[in-house]
């Protein structure tokens, strides 16, 4: 099913917000944004300031709502305190022995 253009402009305007709201409430700083979408650091700042919108059924499309969804979750785990889900994300895992973020 294809969406009409206005509809499928308001979806990719609701996920990009989403993913910059996400990222800032988790302590993301930019260059981390990037790497997570698979985007440039310049991208990621057009995205961030509003100027340019995920583009639909792409790769960054999917990253960017796979990482609101683990947002959600982290939220509804900690019972939304930003503090307790910034840790999570932030700290080491053991099991893994590699930091959550950059895999070190």
């Amino acid at each position: 099913m294809t969406l009409p253009a206005a509809t499928a402009e308001a979806t990719a305007a609701v996920l990009s917000k989403a993913a910059v709201r996400a990222a800032d409430q988790l302590g993301l700083r930019q260059t981390q944004m990037a790497r997570l979408l698979g985007l440039s650091a310049a991208t990621t700042s057009r995205l961030t300031a509003g100027d340019w919108l995920l583009p639909q059924n792409s790769k960054s499309w999917e990253l960017a709502a796979a990482f609101v969804r683990l947002y959600r979750s982290l939220s509804a785990i900690t019972g939304g305190e930003t503090q307790a889900m910034r840790d999570w994300l932030h700290s080491d895992n053991v099991a893994l022995a590699a930091n959550r973020l950059n895999g070190s």
